[in-house]
C-alpha cells in the first residue's frame, strides 16, 4: 500500500515526462530469479550494510532495484517518504525494512 501511495506521490510531483524514472524506482533491474518478490533498496555507495544486502540478494538469486539516495533526488524523496533514517531501506513487495536484517528479509521474501 505504501509503495502504491509512493508512486502516486511521485507521479503527481514528476508529471508524465519523468514517468519512466519514477516507475523504475520500483521495478527490478534484472530478470526475476527464483523469488518473484519485488525488491527495491535505497542505499549509499559507502554503506557497509547496503553492500551486505546487495551480496545477500545476489547470492539468493533475488532481483532488486538499487537506488542511491546521494545521487538521485527522486530516490531521496522516496526514501524520506518511507521514513528513512538510515540506510539501507529495503522494500519487499509492500513491506518496508529499515536496515539490513536477514531474518526480516527472509520472512518478507517467503
Amino acid at each position: 500500500m505504501r509503495v502504491t501511495s509512493l508512486l502516486l506521490l511521485l507521479g503527481a510531483a514528476g508529471a508524465a515526462a519523468n514517468w519512466q524514472q519514477i516507475t523504475s524506482l520500483v521495478q527490478p533491474s534484472r530478470p526475476p530469479g527464483p523469488n518473484d518478490a519485488q525488491v527495491t533498496m535505497y542505499t549509499t555507495q559507502s554503506c557497509g550494510y547496503c553492500a551486505r544486502a546487495r551480496r545477500y540478494f545476489d547470492q539468493q538469486g533475488v532481483a532488486y532495484q538499487d537506488h542511491d539516495i546521494e545521487r538521485s533526488q527522486a530516490a531521496r524523496r522516496a526514501y524520506r517518504y518511507l521514513g528513512g533514517r538510515g540506510v539501507p531501506v529495503i522494500v519487499i513487495d509492500d513491506k518496508v525494512i529499515h536496515g539490513f536484517d536477514e531474518g526480516q528479509i527472509r520472512r518478507a521474501l517467503n
